[in-house]
């Protein structure tokens, strides 16, 4: 599966006419956000979409170059680009949606507040060219790095230049549009404080109270029986469209301590207990969060492989023998 990006020509001409002096030698945010967009249009493993006819979109060519990179991909028989009017007639219907990757970019010729609203129904990214720039800053490896938002620390970790991470309400900070999460840890769910005071506060500071959204937990040891911990996630995040599940599954090692969603794989290098008793876990050796943007190619490629394992992982039946080992419905669209 690829990732996928819906651009309107409007939208397009836009971004191209503002695309920065080449003799330049020292760029300024802006313009070096526009060369992270203008690279990731060109990476592998992105299927683009324009809502131009080939005939037109080939009249057009004449006048606005940069059409003709994107013209002889399509004429070269790419898969990777496609010309097509019709996925854009179908932007308000909610089956769309549910088709193709989990990970969709929408580049609209459209008002913002617009773009706001599709993005709270649909948990994918909206944006128009006045919301480009804010936009892949939340999601450039490059600007999160620049903006220390790539790595956080943990505990008593020294690292230098690197931010700690103090709550987890410092997820905020990584507000993105959600329709998906996944999150693995063995033993995260084998203690009350685990449940209450780690995965429920990253739950609420990850999701979008507007969007209904899949979580998926997999975990190795729980505390109580799946059946009561869903219910207690569900009555803590009442406020929130959740669709719960619970599995239990022997994780492997690269798997644990990772939490997916349709534009992050985030990695910890301990269980995500990391507060107990309303303070910092002192059972949990210092460690660090790092976030990896699937705006970035090789990002992309790293979570669509545990994902695969993941889902080849996943028990077919809810129960072994009298033992309960999955509820709710499984269904998630990472998957």
């Amino acid at each position: 599966m690829k990732r996928e990006i819906y651009l309107q020509f409007k939208f397009l001409v836009q971004f191209y006419q503002s695309k920065p002096d080449q003799n330049l030698l020292q760029l300024n945010q802006e313009q070096k956000l526009w060369w992270d967009f203008h690279h990731f249009l060109s990476e592998n493993n992105l299927e683009v979409c324009i809502d131009l006819e080939y005939d037109r979109f080939k009249e057009l060519s004449k006048e606005h170059p940069f059409l003709i990179y994107f013209l002889n991909l399509f004429e070269q028989g790419k898969e990777s680009i496609s010309l097509d009017t019709l996925p854009f007639e179908q932007l308000e219907e909610d089956t769309f949606y549910e088709k193709g990757s989990f990970c969709k970019f929408f580049g609209l010729d459209t008002e913002q507040e617009n773009c706001k609203q599709k993005q709270e129904k649909y948990g994918f990214l909206f944006f128009n060219y006045e919301m480009l720039y804010k936009t892949i800053q939340k999601f450039s490896i490059k600007a999160l790095e620049d903006n220390n938002l790539r790595l956080l620390k943990f505990g008593t970790n020294t690292e230098q230049g690197t931010p700690s991470l103090n709550s987890w309400a410092d997820l905020k900070n990584y507000n993105h549009p959600i329709n998906s999460l996944i999150i693995c840890d063995r033993y995260l769910l084998n203690s009350e404080y685990g449940l209450t005071e780690n995965l429920i506060p990253i739950l609420k500071n990850l999701l979008n109270p507007d969007t209904t959204t899949d979580v998926l937990i997999l975990g190795n040891a729980f505390k109580l029986n799946l059946g009561t911990i869903r219910d207690k996630i569900a009555t803590a995040l009442s406020s929130l469209k959740v669709n719960i599940s619970i599995c239990k599954i022997d994780l492997h090692d690269s798997h644990d301590r990772m939490i997916f969603t349709n534009y992050f794989h985030i990695q910890s290098g301990q269980s995500f207990c990391y507060f107990k008793g309303g303070q910092i876990n002192k059972d949990i050796p210092a460690t660090t969060l790092q976030f990896n943007s699937l705006f970035g190619q090789n990002s992309w490629l790293v979570a669509s492989d545990f994902l695969r394992e993941i889902k080849l992982t996943l028990p077919k039946q809810d129960k072994i023998g009298t033992e309960v080992i999955a509820v709710g419905n499984k269904q998630n669209r990472l998957l």
